[in-house]
Order: structure tokens, then C-alpha cells, then sequence
């Protein structure tokens, strides 16, 4: 659930209210998701305009004061945060665990907020961002706080803040990174396909955009942009903390209709070894979703 038997007290950025009931435990479970997390809240995001945050911390564990970081990076399915600089740093919370057993195990309840702070964005700023948020205190390891996987390691979380009005028949692109934070040169499969169930009545609670209707699209991975190649899956090679740009690339067949939308999802997972099996959640290292609308 935590790490292996460390004392004091044992930080994490809860996902949503089962992530609480399940007291942090890591990896999440599905149909928890790692660029979706309902334990960071912002504004919405419009380049030239102040972005709100708040973000709650939880801890199940010794009373404590929590350090947290926030960043706002270009969307990454797996992060590389070495000598990243916070946006936000150093918002403080000081919270123990639940003194009454019967308190309702939900985020509002056992998780408390920092306070609002707010990130200026550039009006030049790409369209589409992700909040990447770390939590810490003066006693956890450095090992934890490199390896920035949200949702498998309690410090780290993410919100996915991408959105693209889509017409039909042009080809889109969003630039992403696909990263290493593993402290070693490892295989990864980076791979578009749709959401499962879960995620998607995540998403229509979280969005409130309409209905959510499967896209009649065509979805290419590639190192270049506004190119169809085909191909929705690809295996790149990465050392530590090595940073590797990519777009996913698409194009609707069929526009959306009025209060609807459509999600595309690009997961990074390491390649599982010979003891490993595929579709184990731990090998998810990241994600990020863009979320198409309709042209107003």
C-alpha cells in the first residue's frame, strides 16, 4: 500500500473516492486512470488566462506537513521531471490520519485542500497541457521523488487538460512526450485506442459535454506531424530521463454533433518481462486523453 514500512507519515494524492477507501494503495485500481485525477482541481484552461489549482492530500499514516509541487508541462505519457522547475512549489498541508474511523471515506471528507494558487499561462501557450502535481515530505526518499509515474508511486499525480473542436475530414495533431523515469534503459509500448467502460462514465461524470459517442476516425502514432502513417502503436527505446516527442495524429471521417464528444487515449507501458503479465496495471507508466468536441 505504502512503502515498505517506512515511519512517519505517508503522503499520497487520492484519484478519486475509492483511491481513499483504499488508502492510497498503488498501483491504482481501474477504472481509476493516471491523467485523471478528481484530487486536483483547476480552473479551465485557456491559454492568456490564470490557471486555478488546489490540490488535496490525503495520509493515512503519521501526522505530518506535506510539501506540494505543481507543474504544468505539454501533455507526457511518461514523465521525465529531471530539472523541471515547479510552477507551483512548496504549498503546504498539514493533515494526519482520520481521528474518527467513521468519517466517510471520500475525497471531501478525509483529504484536505492547499490553498488556491494560481499558474499564469502564456497566451502563445500550446492548447493542450497537462498538470503534473508531486507530493512530499522532509522524509521520503529521493528515489521516490524522481520516479514521477502517477498513479503507480503515491507522490505523483496527473490531470489531463487537452481539448481539440475537431471538423471532419483534416488531419489534427497533438505533440506529446513519451518519457523514461525509470532509472534504466527500458522497451516501451506507446499506444492509441479508445477508453475502456470505466474510464468513459469517469470522463461524462468529470467533463459535462454531453454524450460520449465512439469517433469515426482515423488514428496514426508517429515522430512527425499532420501524418497518417497507419499505425496506432509503436515501441520506443529510452534511456533515464530521456524525452522522446511524438503526435498523435487523426483525422474525423464524420463531424461530432452538437453535445456530444469523443475521447482518444495514448497509454505508455513498459514491456512486461518473461515473469510479467501484459495487461498488469503496473506496467502502465502514463497517459493522456484528448478529448474531441464539435466545431462551435
Amino acid at each position: 500500500m505504502f512503502d515498505n514500512g517506512k515511519s512517519g507519515p505517508q503522503f499520497f494524492i487520492p484519484y478519486s473516492d475509492a483511491d481513499v477507501a483504499d488508502e492510497g494503495r498503488r498501483p491504482i485500481r481501474p477504472p481509476a486512470i493516471s491523467y485523471i485525477c478528481d484530487g486536483i482541481e483547476h480552473s479551465d484552461y485557456v491559454p492568456g488566462e490564470d490557471l486555478e489549482v488546489r490540490v488535496r492530500v490525503a495520509n493515512f499514516a503519521e501526522f505530518g506537513r506535506a510539501l506540494v509541487d505543481v507543474w504544468l508541462i505539454r501533455p507526457s505519457t511518461g514523465l521525465s521531471m529531471a530539472g523541471r522547475t515547479p510552477d507551483l512549489a512548496d504549498l503546504t498541508v498539514d493533515i494526519g490520519p482520520p481521528g474518527d474511523p467513521n468519517t466517510p471515506k471520500t475525497i471531501k471528507a478525509r483529504a484536505k485542500l492547499t490553498r488556491l494558487d494560481y499558474i499564469a499561462v502564456d497566451p502563445l501557450a500550446d492548447r493542450h497541457q497537462c498538470l503534473i502535481v508531486r507530493v512530499r515530505s522532509e522524509l521520503d526518499e529521493p528515489l521516490f521523488l524522481e520516479q514521477a509515474q502517477p498513479g503507480v508511486y503515491r507522490h505523483w499525480a496527473q490531470e489531463n487538460l487537452s481539448y481539440q473542436p475537431t471538423p471532419a475530414n483534416e488531419i489534427q495533431s497533438i505533440g506529446f512526450d513519451a518519457g523514461n523515469p525509470i532509472p534504466e534503459y527500458l522497451d516501451f509500448e506507446i499506444k492509441a485506442s479508445p477508453p475502456d467502460d470505466g474510464v468513459i462514465e469517469r470522463l461524462i461524470r468529470r467533463l459535462d459535454r454531453g454524450s460520449y459517442v465512439d469517433l469515426d476516425a482515423e488514428v496514426s502514432l508517429g515522430e512527425f506531424p499532420k501524418e497518417l502513417t497507419g499505425k496506432n502503436a509503436l515501441v520506443v527505446s529510452l534511456k533515464e530521463q530521456e524525452i522522446r516527442p511524438l503526435f498523435l495524429n487523426f483525422m474525423l471521417h464524420s463531424e461530432l454533433k452538437p453535445n456530444t464528444f469523443g475521447v482518444l487515449q495514448v497509454l505508455q507501458r513498459r514491456m512486461p518481462t518473461e515473469k510479467e503479465k501484459p495487461d498488469d496495471p503496473a506496467l502502465i507508466i502514463g497517459g493522456i486523453a484528448v478529448v474531441v468536441l464539435p466545431v462551435k
